[in-house]
């Protein structure tokens, strides 16, 4: 698939806004500088206009969408307090990050729960 070809939807833009805030976290490098850089500032307007998507938009998504929403949310949350217990660092909050893995999104498919 060509990069024109991806589609482009609500739960792919909120995991687009949480992969930012992953890396003003300093969770994962920077795609375009390749750098693990750490702003927890930032992290909290993004995390904070990602609650504000959850209010503006109640009512008006498919199940599967506030799934992904409420995972987001739930995984920053936890990502944010962890980061903002870590000590800071002496040196700057800049260095040059290593190959790892993102942190992934848990979706709950409600309709293969039993008793249902």
């Amino acid at each position: 698939m060509d990069k024109k070809d991806v589609k482009i939807d609500f739960s792919t833009f909120m995991m687009s806004l949480a992969s930012s805030a992953y890396c003003s976290m300093g969770l994962i490098p920077n795609p375009m500088t390749n750098k693990i850089e750490k702003n927890l500032n930032i992290a909290k307007q993004q995390i904070d206009l990602i609650e504000m998507m959850k209010e503006k938009t109640k009512g008006n998504l498919e199940k599967q969408e506030e799934q992904v929403l409420e995972s987001i949310l739930y995984q920053l949350h936890l990502s944010y307090v962890k980061v903002s217990e870590e000590k800071p660092a002496a040196k700057a909050e800049t260095v040059e990050a290593k190959p790892e893995t993102k942190p992934e999104v848990e979706v709950k498919d409600e309709g293969s729960k039993e008793g249902k």
